[in-house]
């Protein structure tokens, strides 16, 4: 059997209920990924703002396109903002753990 002193034991509670709570707070997390195309030529198109409308949460499309942010578990409104581009909007729903995909 394993004895601890007091002060180690509130050191070893104190960590174990850190690491608990931060996978709980993990777990209540999700994913958003996405890629953005030109409507017209179906082309993927790079440096698109990509909002999630209400929070400070953005990303940004890569060359091919592609995004990706982490949210916490819900429905959202997406917002892709590029200068010269209309600007669309569209709705996601998030569950915790899952990637949705737009």
């Amino acid at each position: 059997m394993l004895a601890l002193d007091r002060k180690s034991a509130a050191v070893l509670w104190a960590t174990a209920l850190s690491l608990t709570l931060a996978a709980s707070v993990h777990a209540q997390q999700g994913t958003i990924a996405g890629r953005v195309t030109d409507e017209a030529s179906g082309q993927p198109l790079g440096d698109v703002r990509v909002q999630v409308t209400g929070t400070s949460i953005s990303a940004v499309s890569t060359p091919q396109g592609t995004y990706t942010s982490h949210v916490s578990a819900g429905t959202y409104q997406l917002r892709a903002v590029r200068i010269g581009l209309a600007t669309t909007t569209r709705s996601v729903t998030v569950r915790a753990g899952e990637t949705a995909t737009t």
